[in-house]
């Protein structure tokens, strides 16, 4: 159609206009017209979208995707779900039931990307012949404008995430593994295009040849099906597939007539929903930030009853993650430290002595030599210094252990480790230990004293009695029993002051022999302490 020559024509495959009128392309008897959603009115279909006097909308033809029908009343959410489910039972042959809530609530969330801050992608892995490219020919019937290819360049790639920002699936990623600038291109697009706006730089050329910077947005929901591992990184922000040969029959043939009239459905689905406000921060009980990111979108489409199975699925891929972390050299020194402090908490151990544990466990071609534990050990964060006689140890500092236990900890032992890092967190605080393996600072409740001090050879004194006899204890039961409260807990200053003025003891040596002996345990209250 002709307009003026003072209009201007936008071809557009869609989006959200003035913030509240959502519009899409969609096929009506072979051409490509808008559907178009007004607030307070009912859906209308229309050739072009006009926008005051002089702006004009026209879509995209031919289109690119394959596009849905008007927009068709689904019912609920519910019949929504079952539909799309069904389908998808019907064509794929997957291994979990519950990978076909996972996969139906990532065809949900894909029409409605606006809403979402995080674009988790689906990773299809297996051998030959085992379903990869046939979950991405069903996604290609169903979610939100599909752009399926076998293989594209890296350019084109930029050009119509930014243009179009469709759901990008991406088949047979292993064929650019022999074109590596290629392929480094494709994982720049999947790791930028995942977080909301992150952008790929790239120069372009204006007409007089002079380059410039220009950023592509190419964020949204992408599916990558390959035989091959994909880098971890890019790994890091999808759901994993494992396929595997069907064993029960599924449909050869995509049933196309059936999903048209499912794309008609979601699109009223996004009509619906795609201007909802996006949910709250966080609001997904999962044990780790990509995983919360990864499936926030997901839970936030599921019908009822079903968000505690795709929660399950969540954990137990990241047991199965943390599993294949174990078997690292990394987690095998970080356990062997965690075992050590659960014998006895303390805030260095001689790196020997590590080695020695982790060898314990090794066969003797394969036991560690001093320097790949050092390694190690640099690579885990932990800093060393020299102790006594000269020997290496190593500062246990709370905030490294802590890190690490997101990463080689099961969600069953954490609860144990996080115990154990508390308690060495409160002995830390109480001996003032400095993690720059400098010497340690006084406690601020006490001065600063002299070597040559009255107090200062008492202090001496006082620290072979800690170590060497345990008749002071007897007097520190007791004061323990009288000044607990109701919580079987009592004020760690009262107790320094106690064995310092009636014992005449080093205060910070006598209650870390305290926590050692188990006679006081942490607590979660800051300057507190349980008795045990």
């Amino acid at each position: 159609m002709a307009f003026g020559k003072d209009v201007r024509v936008i071809v557009s495959p869609g989006g959200v206009l003035r913030g509240n009128v959502v519009y899409e392309q969609v096929e009506v008897e072979d051409s490509v017209q808008y559907a178009v959603k007004a607030p307070e009115e009912e859906p209308r279909v229309e050739p072009f979208l006009r926008v005051g006097e002089h702006v004009v909308y026209q879509p995209l033809s031919p289109s690119p995707w394959v596009l849905p029908p008007p927009p068709k009343s689904y019912g609920s959410l519910e019949n929504l779900w079952k539909r799309v489910r069904e389908y998808v039972y019907e064509h794929i042959d997957f291994e979990y039931d519950v990978q076909y809530d996972v996969y139906t609530a990532w065809v949900l969330a894909s029409w409605t990307q606006e809403r979402w801050d995080t674009a988790p992608y689906l990773w299809f892995t297996g051998p030959s012949n085992s379903g990869k490219t046939r979950c991405l020919d069903v996604l290609a019937q169903l979610v939100y404008r599909p752009l399926l290819s076998p293989s594209v360049s890296a350019a084109s790639i930029y050009r119509a995430l930014d243009s179009y920002h469709p759901t990008f699936l991406l088949d047979e990623f292993e064929m650019y593994e022999k074109m590596r600038e290629l392929k480094a291109e494709v994982i720049g697009v999947l790791n930028a295009g995942y977080r909301r706006g992150q952008v790929v730089l790239r120069t372009e050329k204006v007409k007089d040849g002079t380059p410039v910077l220009k950023g592509f947005n190419c964020f949204g929901f992408k599916a990558i099906s390959s035989i091959m591992e994909l880098p971890e990184a890019t790994r890091g922000r999808t759901i994993p597939f494992i396929m595997s040969r069907a064993v029960r029959k599924v449909k050869r043939l995509i049933d196309k007539e059936a999903a048209k009239e499912i794309r008609a459905m979601l699109l009223q689905y996004r009509f619906d929903k795609v201007l909802e406000p996006p949910p709250a921060s966080n609001p997904v009980d999962l044990p780790d930030g990509r995983l919360i990111e990864l499936y926030t979108p997901l839970i936030h489409v599921v019908p009822n009853g079903v968000e505690e199975n795709i929660l399950n699925y969540a954990k137990r891929g990241y047991e199965a993650v943390l599993e294949e972390e174990r078997d690292t050299d990394e987690a095998l020194v970080f356990l062997t430290i965690i075992d050590m402090l659960a014998e006895k908490v303390r805030v260095r151990i001689p790196q020997a002595d590590i080695r020695e544990k982790v060898n314990a466990s090794l066969p003797e071609k394969e036991q560690f030599s001093k320097q790949k534990v050092g390694h190690i050990l640099k690579r885990l964060g932990f800093k060393s210094v020299q102790g006594e006689g000269r020997l290496k140890e190593v500062i246990m500092d709370p905030k490294v252990l802590e890190r690490r236990v997101q990463r080689y900890v099961t969600l069953e032992e954490r609860e144990r480790v996080a115990k154990i890092i508390h308690a060495l967190t409160t002995l830390t605080t109480l001996t003032n230990t400095n993690y720059r393996g400098e010497a340690p600072s006084p406690s601020p409740s006490y001065p600063k004293v002299s070597a040559n001090s009255e107090v200062s050879k008492v202090s001496e004194v006082s620290a072979v009695s800690v170590e060497e006899s345990g008749n002071w204890m007897v007097s520190v039961k007791g004061w323990l029993v009288a000044n607990r409260d109701e919580r079987a807990m009592v004020s760690l200053t009262a107790l320094y002051d106690f064995i310092k003025s009636e014992l005449g003891l080093d205060p910070q040596k006598a209650v870390s022999k305290l926590f050692e002996e188990g006679l006081i345990a942490p607590s979660p209250e800051a300057g507190k302490a349980i008795v045990v």
